[in-house]
């Protein structure tokens, strides 16, 4: 099962997932308008075809189904929303403490971002229904609307961690990851709205419909909200002194968040 893993990783790598050139990572705003361009111009389309070939032949050696057991046992266990939204607020308020000080720097402007979300609850809403499908695989004959959302939901989610191992090897760039995996999501979106409109199903074509615009709207805190999370796991290195001190932050509240 190794061998077979490592030979998905160097396939991989070398079917357009590797990492381009680029410079120094941009905040979300710079990033999403070029994304959604790009993708509608099927600038990715050979990305795609070729992480979904990638996907089918992962599949028929028995890799997916042991990622797939692997992410369902990762499931990490979620705090009360009354405990998680006072974690939330407390690192905000540090978070946002720090970086008034230096308004001109790219990370204050990323805080700015994570702490100050615009979706409103009607969009935010539709997207966690969206992303509560995955890993609900039917084995009903007959399959309902919602199964095949919840099947697309999953398989989104198997790809983005091969393309996570894989451009983790081939050492792809921040900004090179970003627009790869919002293209995975732009993509799974679609394809929702077709299986939507296929089974006609107004109820879940008025909730997908909401979940793109959403997701399309949260980009950007999406894109600043993984900047963070590189700079704290120690992917990115801090700059300067600002950024050293969000690490901190930051460490310190998923400490608390992942305390049992």
């Amino acid at each position: 099962m190794k061998n077979k893993f490592a030979l998905l990783i160097c396939i991989l790598a070398f079917t357009g997932l590797q990492a381009d050139d680029s410079a120094e990572p941009h905040t979300g705003t710079q990033l999403v308008k070029e994304i959604e361009d790009s993708y509608r111009q099927g600038q990715y389309d050979a990305f795609l075809k070729g992480l979904n070939t990638e996907f089918e032949r992962a599949g028929k050696s028995g890799l997916l189904k042991t990622v797939f057991e692997k992410m369902k046992k990762g499931a990490t266990h979620k705090l009360s929303s009354e405990k998680a939204q006072e974690l939330l607020k407390e690192r905000n308020q540090k978070l946002l403490a720090l970086c008034a000080e230096h308004p001109e720097l790219d990370i204050s402007k990323r805080i700015e971002s994570i702490a100050h979300p615009t979706l409103d609850e009607e969009h935010e809403k539709a997207l966690s229904e969206i992303e509560a499908l995955r890993y609900e695989l039917s084995d009903s004959k007959e399959i309902s609307v919602k199964d095949a959302l919840a099947a697309i939901e999953t398989q989104s989610r198997l790809k983005n961690a091969l393309y996570e191992v894989a451009a983790e090897k081939s050492g792809s760039d921040f900004d090179t990851r970003m627009k790869k995996k919002a293209v995975l999501a732009l993509e799974k979106l679609e394809k929702m709205q077709r299986v939507a409109e296929k089974y006609n199903d107004p109820a879940w074509i008025d909730k997908v419909k909401k979940a793109r615009l959403g997701y399309e709207a949260d980009l950007v805190r999406q894109i600043d909200w993984e900047a963070v999370k590189d700079l704290t796991s120690g992917k990115t290195s801090p700059q300067n002194d600002t950024e050293k001190k969000v690490v901190e932050v930051m460490r310190d509240y998923f400490a608390k968040r992942d305390a049992k």
